[in-house]
């Protein structure tokens, strides 16, 4: 049951004091400079104890410790394999350090019990106020959305004050990236070195990720039908996997091509001859090894057992 009583302090004060039982039975206080703030949080407490979502402030976490605790969450999964890429990883932390914990910007210090939609809105303004652009803003809302809602998960949160946080788009037309003719394709790859060529053809014509580029391995070239197949993809930090999602797992049909020739066997004949020990031998051997950046990494291996694949050489 809550009551309000008032209660003179040692001090001389008045103070209207708040008493309740939360969900687990233990008993708490508030006490509030008027009796019409302490008939609101009454209302308002009675509220969050019926609907077994009352949390004290002096049980809760900051944003900044609940960053730390899915970051680590997300670590683990990384470690075992659970849907977490290393470069995922450190976006996410880049995103809490450089954002959600900024000192002039962030909220790392406010208590996650304490945090509403208002602060969450203010937040946003701030970033884009602090020359952070929408998709960045956007992103780092999303990210404080992932930290909650892994609070709720560990029962330190009842509720995810950034839903429903929207950030306006600046224009109200939706403009597409500029995707290049034919015509320059094949003047692109016309005049690329020798050694690029490949990367280019594949890349541009068989519509592959880069990380699908780097992972391709002679096994997965199907030569009869004119095909590759998409079966594993090597991240930025040279760890073999699987595709990013269901839909990556694919054959691509490589017999269309605005260059000279089909792109299957233009990029096959290049890459073969800027990789002359592997060719397109058909030996167990050298069917593990990766058409265009001449290694053959397994999923089990280290990343450091083989030269690093850089981002910019498959793009």
């Amino acid at each position: 049951m809550a009551t309000i009583r008032k209660r003179t302090l040692p001090s001389g004060l008045v103070r209207w004091q708040v008493d309740f039982t939360d969900q687990a039975g233990k008993r708490r206080s508030k006490l509030f400079p008027r009796r019409k703030d302490a008939d609101v949080y009454l209302v308002k407490v009675r509220s969050l104890v019926a609907n077994h979502t009352y949390l004290a402030d002096s049980e809760s976490i900051t944003v900044a410790e609940a960053a730390k605790s899915w970051l680590d969450h997300c670590e683990v999964r990384c470690k075992t394999g659970r849907r977490m890429e290393r470069s995922t990883l450190r976006g996410y932390s880049d995103y809490v350090r450089l954002h959600i914990k900024d000192p002039e910007v962030g909220i790392g210090d406010k208590l996650i019990a304490q945090l509403t939609c208002r602060h969450v809105n203010e937040f946003r303004d701030r970033l884009l106020l602090n020359d952070r652009s929408e998709h960045l803003t956007r992103r780092a809302i999303s990210v404080l959305k992932l930290i909650l809602d892994h609070a709720i998960d560990n029962g330190q949160l009842f509720t995810n004050a950034a839903h429903g946080v929207r950030i306006i788009k600046s224009s109200r037309i939706d403009h597409k990236a500029p995707v290049p003719s034919k015509e320059a394709i094949r003047a692109l790859i016309e005049a690329a070195d020798e050694d690029f060529r490949p990367h280019l053809i594949v890349s541009a014509l068989g519509g592959l990720r880069a990380s699908e580029l780097r992972g391709l391995r002679w096994q997965d070239v199907d030569f009869d039908k004119g095909f590759i197949h998409i079966r594993q993809r090597a991240d930025a930090y040279n760890q073999m996997g699987e595709p990013k999602s269901r839909a990556g797992w694919r054959p691509r049909n490589t017999n269309s091509c605005p260059a000279k020739g089909s792109c299957f066997s233009t990029a096959s004949a290049c890459a073969a001859k800027a990789a002359k020990p592997f060719r397109m031998s058909v030996t167990p051997a050298a069917s593990q090894t990766c058409v265009l950046t001449g290694t053959g990494i397994k999923p089990s291996d280290p990343g450091s057992a083989a030269p690093r694949l850089q981002d910019h050489s498959c793009r």
